[in-house]
């Protein structure tokens, strides 16, 4: 780390190191250093425009806007999450609009500007599936699959979190299955079943704990909202069971029981 903040602080004005900025802005959260790590997203955007290097100035952009929205900050990761998005029209990399799109999406979703947040997350799919790109075009329909939750379209959400899930799992990657296994338990809360939703939480907190992910601060108050919701339903013992029963499943296990076709049986209330 001081290696790389070394050449962070050097003299050299190009593209690597106004990456560098962001990258290493990443991490210093993660050590208490917020302030720090606004500090240098600020001087990567200048940078990216002093070099007049789009791809920069975005990801800058974008890790400036979600520090704000982190910090609750919404206007300001806002304005940031647009910008980017202007900006990411010059670029024809992938992660030039799927990231700007999808944070701005995110921060209308929690301004109630649905209709928006919408149309960005459907242009987005589309361009993704041209691409071909199956990681994006999972996180943006978990993207919609939130939508349809704060719209009260529990089944809809249901559904598009589990084309996520099935995206994520057919690449084997550990943190997107941690994060539709999530989706699905919110959905599964949200419909009334209980049992299935803890043990949903309880396999993807597993899970989680081994590949050491976290959970992102964006999506920490849905979770603690459906996770309450399933609790207060089932009961603190009942639900304890589920979510020991949960944590005992294997991946695979638990991939195959959030893609269940799954009926309100009794025992899931």
């Amino acid at each position: 780390m001081e290696q790389a903040l070394a050449l962070a602080g050097s003299a050299v004005r190009t593209p690597a190191r106004a990456k560098l900025l962001m990258y290493l802005a990443v991490l210093w959260p993660l050590d208490g250093q917020a302030e720090s790590s606004r500090q240098l997203l600020v001087e990567g955007v200048a940078l990216g425009r002093e070099i007049r290097d789009p791809y920069s100035i975005v990801v800058n952009l974008v890790g400036l806007g979600f520090l704000r929205q982190l910090d609750g900050a919404l206007d300001e990761a806002y304005a940031c999450f647009e910008e980017a998005v202007a900006v990411g029209r010059e670029i024809e990399r992938p992660l030039g609009l799927f990231m700007p799109r999808y944070w701005l999406a995110g921060v209308l979703r929690e301004n109630g500007e649905l209709i928006r947040a919408r149309e960005l997350l459907e242009e987005q799919l589309a361009v993704s599936r041209v691409q071909g790109d199956i990681w994006s075009v999972g996180l943006t329909r978990f993207g919609l699959a939130l939508l349809g939750l704060t719209e009260g379209a529990y089944e809809q959400a249901d559904e598009l979190f589990r084309q996520s899930l099935k995206s994520w799992h057919t690449m084997t990657d550990p943190l997107g299955i941690t994060i539709g296994l999530s989706g699905i338990a919110w959905a599964a809360a949200a419909r009334g079943h209980a049992g299935r939703a803890a043990r949903l939480f309880g396999a993807e907190d597993a899970l989680r704990e081994r590949n050491g992910s976290l959970m992102l601060p964006l999506w920490q108050s849905d979770h603690a909202r459906w996770q309450a919701a399933a609790r207060a339903e089932l009961g603190d013992e009942a639900f304890t069971a589920a979510w020991t029963e949960g944590q005992a499943m294997s991946l695979e296990q638990a991939v195959a029981y959030a893609l269940e076709d799954h009926s309100l049986a009794a025992s899931d209330r």
